[in-house]
């Protein structure tokens, strides 16, 4: 609501001040994250790998997993990128701005790296 009245109401010139400004929020219970796991990571893997055998899929979500990278960090990644053993992520397309490098496993290594060859690793990979 503060975002609101301050940015917009106050734009608009229907409010003067924001009074949710003035208030403090209760401090709630903060939880810890939940992940799932090995287990379950593994049974869903199985599932995609069995429901989408050509292997695209696969790839994608063991890669996510393995990462832990934003969905829109993998979508926009070019083959380039895709080198050293591993996923070099540039600067500018990552959440925090600083670029990282990710080394994988030499299979999952070996498996994105089959994609490459378009000039982004997803444009051209068979549909399942």
């Amino acid at each position: 609501l503060s975002a609101l009245w301050s940015k917009h109401l106050r734009e608009l010139g229907v409010v003067t001040r924001n009074p949710w400004a003035d208030l403090t929020p209760p401090s709630g219970e903060r939880r810890a994250p939940v992940s799932p796991d090995e287990d379950r990571v593994s049974e869903f893997l199985s599932w995609v790998r069995a429901q989408f055998p050509g292997g695209v899929l696969h790839t994608f979500f063991t890669l996510k997993a393995y990462t832990g990278c934003r969905l829109a960090d993998l979508c926009q990644l070019r083959d380039e990128q895709v080198r050293d053993g591993g996923i070099h992520f540039a600067a500018e397309q990552t959440k925090n701005k600083g670029g990282r490098f990710v080394p994988l496993p030499a299979e999952l290594f070996e498996r994105v790296k089959g994609l490459t060859g378009t000039g982004w690793v997803w444009s051209e990979a068979e549909t399942e």
